[in-house]
């Protein structure tokens, strides 16, 4: 039940940042949720853990310097879902990167942001968010 909700939202992830306190970890030399976790980049790690728990449409929010390196990255592992991307030309902060998906969500669409370099396993909190969803609420979680 919960994951026929889910599939309706439209996730968008912000990865929008530089990530320059972690560039040149372990060789980085890119943004960090371009960096390598156990064998997978951070950001297709996080996309995973969405799809298991239903979601299937996804707006990703990039700089204009990692565009093309974070596309290649998650088109080519992902192939059978919706993902778009849209550039955030300035690092203005968070609201302003969400600001950067609004062509591509509908009026009345329900979304899930997530910022990039948050990635998480398995957790109860989906069955949260598809009640709160079902409900017609609006759910917010610093960390």
């Amino acid at each position: 039940m919960y994951s026929l909700v889910v599939e309706n939202i439209k996730c968008i992830i912000a990865a929008g940042g530089l990530g320059t306190r972690l560039q040149e970890f372990r060789g980085n030399k890119s943004t960090k949720i371009l960096l390598d976790v156990n064998g997978t980049p951070m950001i297709n790690r996080q996309i995973s853990q969405l799809v298991n728990w239903g979601m299937r449409k996804f707006v990703i929010i990039t700089n204009p310097e990692y565009f093309n390196m974070i596309q290649e990255v998650t088109l080519g592992e992902f192939k059978d879902l919706e993902i778009e991307f849209t550039i955030q030309e300035e690092p203005k902060g968070i609201s302003h990167a969400l600001y950067q998906a609004r062509d591509y969500v509908d009026e009345n669409e329900k979304i899930f942001f997530v910022l990039g370099d948050n990635f998480f396993e398995n957790s109860p909190l989906i069955i949260l968010i598809s009640k709160i969803f079902m409900k017609g609420h609006v759910y917010s979680q610093l960390k």
